[in-house]
């Protein structure tokens, strides 16, 4: 009798979603143990894949981005795991004068112009 085994996707690193400066800057100046030597390819290869998109977004949104105005100032939801800040952002997104990050947003912050996200948030 053969065990099914589950599909396990590799834990990565919050760095990716980092620009490649920081990337590199985040690497450690000394020797990094062989475990971690997978963790730092797969997040070097998804920080090199979106390098040419965040230069793109870059050039395409950085005027918009610059003249955008708050109308009125942010509100951040900050709290401890399972404390209700998932319920609350997902209420206070039911307004549709309200605009909020995605998961994916959040973690590629300089990619998200072209996710239609400034087209909620700016009103365009």
């Amino acid at each position: 009798m053969t065990r099914k085994r589950d599909f396990k996707l590799h834990n990565l690193s919050t760095l990716a979603g980092a620009s490649l400066r920081v990337f590199l800057g985040a690497l450690p100046q000394g020797r990094i143990a062989p475990r971690y030597y997978l963790n730092i390819l797969l997040t070097g290869l998804i920080v090199l894949l979106a390098t040419p998109f965040r230069w793109y977004e870059y050039w395409v949104y950085r005027g918009r981005l610059r003249r955008f105005k708050m109308i009125e100032p942010p509100l951040f939801v900050l709290g401890h795991w399972r404390s209700g800040t998932t319920f609350l952002h997902n209420v206070l997104c039911q307004d549709p004068r309200s605009g909020y990050l995605t998961t994916y947003q959040s973690l590629f912050p300089e990619i998200w112009p072209a996710s239609g996200f400034s087209k909620a948030l700016c009103g365009q």
